[in-house]
């Protein structure tokens, strides 16, 4: 049984890790309180913001498709012609 006896060299090593874990439990507890504190301040942020959002009114559409493509057209054919300047065309 001579093996399993403790070494004096390596008697202050277990020691220290001994002390290691025992600290680890306080740290663990600081980091938890920690991350909570975090999560929360950023989710009451979110809640803020969600709150103060304003809705974007969709544009209103004048003509369907096919009659915005008509429209197309006879800007393209004035601006050919020479009747309209694309300069005057509202978009």
């Amino acid at each position: 049984m001579q093996y399993l006896k403790l070494n004096d060299k390596i008697a202050p090593l277990i020691d220290i890790i001994r002390q290691v874990f025992f600290d680890i439990k306080y740290f663990s507890v600081v980091l938890f309180i920690m991350i909570n504190v975090f999560a929360t301040a950023f989710m009451l942020l979110g809640k803020n913001q969600a709150q103060n959002l304003q809705p974007i009114d969709e544009p209103k559409q004048v003509a369907s498709n096919s009659e915005q493509k008509e429209i197309d057209k006879a800007i393209v054919k004035g601006a050919i012609e020479g009747k309209i300047k694309m300069e005057e065309v509202p978009y």
